[in-house]
């Protein structure tokens, strides 16, 4: 059955007849005839072309939001009209293209929607007299606002997760605890179903690695887990709450070794992460020393340690700025680092160079003109031994002079 007093409707609801009432668009005006045997469209050939024009003054804008309405309903089948290119009821000749108006991404996203949604029922909510949500079972939404911008707060029967819009207005809608919320740009439409399954993520503070006190408190964080546990060194199962606190090390000997595994779960899956720490003598730690080129300022020392993941920054670049201590060297102290790759700049310079890795070190180095030592390669004094002692030699010369850690004698 034809329903062409719904289409009459659908376009008094986008204001085709004067101000815009999506009330106008709920009932079908079919005399209880079943959606499932009716036929709907926002204007159908007879309505563009009749002596009454009766639709054709319709805009195009007018024609994508009705079509939203309609066909993201269940159970009727709905006709779009393609109408004929350029200006005028009888522009085309007939078998000629029509207009291009059926390709648009808002009417293709409402006619995958429509598919998607088959075997679905419907839900129709308003909000005010200008938007409009057609809820399918538990699966899907499109939301139509006939108005200007708009924040969505609504019930729902939706699957809780975040649900991107397929529809040309782009952005997010979050379904929690029965409730719908986003926003909506006037005059657009929101196409919403298959909620973007979100995996859990863990994090530590301080992240892995050497501590140099008798004990560390780590807070464990998690986020689109419903609920989170850890273990320590193969220990209890304890459940724990987003931003907790666990103590590791006290009492145990130097060089314990502790593994922090966190597992986070929610209803799409869960993510396990292991996290190492290690007890280290208090006093040890990173030292470099750093000669500094001619024409520099104070260098700052910018240390990372890619070996774990995530990457482990001392700070963030630039660095922190290193101490003289006299003769061309600077130092920088880390004791909570045994060892990192570290990278000198000051005033736009750079050594290693852009792109380059760090220099790795650990423990104590010097490093000066890019070669790294463990003592300092300035601190030996030279020596000059004579292996014949003074006094008068027999022969026309006499061999006697030698040095060491010296670049050069006379």
């Amino acid at each position: 059955m034809a329903a062409s007093s719904y289409g009459d409707s659908v376009r008094s609801a986008v204001g085709y007849h004067g101000g815009i009432n999506v009330d106008a668009a709920k009932s079908f005006n079919a005399n209880n005839v079943s959606p499932s045997k009716l036929v709907t469209w926002v204007e159908s050939h007879d309505t563009y072309a009749n002596d009454n024009s009766e639709s054709t003054g319709l805009n195009d804008w007018q024609i994508k939001m009705g079509w939203a309405i309609i066909a993201s309903r269940a159970e009727t089948t709905s006709l779009f009209f393609n109408r004929p290119t350029g200006g005028g009821k009888f522009a085309n000749r007939l078998g000629d293209a029509g207009n291009t108006l059926w390709k648009d991404p808002d009417v293709v996203a409402i006619n995958k929607f429509h598919n998607a949604m088959v075997g679905q029922d419907e839900y129709i909510r308003t909000q005010g007299n200008q938007i409009m949500q057609v809820e399918r079972g538990t699966k899907g939404m499109t939301i139509v606002n006939l108005g200007g911008n708009a924040q969505i707060n609504s019930p729902t029967r939706l699957e809780d997760g975040v649900y991107q819009n397929k529809a040309n207005g782009g952005g997010s809608f979050t379904v929690s605890n029965g409730r719908i919320t986003g926003h909506l740009d006037g005059g657009r439409i929101a196409v919403l179903y298959s909620a973007a399954q979100q995996t859990p993520s863990v994090s530590v503070d301080p992240g892995e690695g050497a501590f140099f006190t008798d004990s560390v408190n780590v807070r464990m964080n998690y986020s689109n887990a419903d609920s989170a546990t850890y273990t320590l060194n193969g220990g209890p199962v304890t459940p724990f709450s987003s931003g907790d606190m666990v103590s590791i090390g006290a009492g145990t000997p130097i060089g314990s070794t502790f593994v922090l595994k966190i597992v986070a779960a929610n209803l799409s899956g869960q993510t396990e992460k292991m996290f190492r720490y290690t007890k280290e003598e208090p006093s040890s730690g990173m030292t470099v020393h750093f000669y500094k080129p001619s024409g520099w300022g104070v260098p700052n020392i910018y240390y990372y340690d890619d070996s774990m993941t995530p990457l482990r920054e001392g700070s963030a670049w630039p660095g922190v700025a290193m101490q003289d201590e006299g003769n061309g060297w600077f130092v920088y102290r880390a004791p909570d680092w045994t060892q990192a790759k570290v990278i000198f700049n000051s005033s736009g310079n750079q050594i290693p160079g852009s792109q380059m890795p760090g220099y790795a070190v650990s423990g104590e180095r010097w490093i000066k003109e890019g070669r790294i030592t463990p003592q300092n390669p300035n601190g030996t004094k030279p020596t000059v031994p004579i292996d014949k002692p003074e006094g008068t030699f027999q022969g026309d010369s006499q061999e006697m002079l030698n040095y060491t850690d010296v670049d050069s004698g006379t």
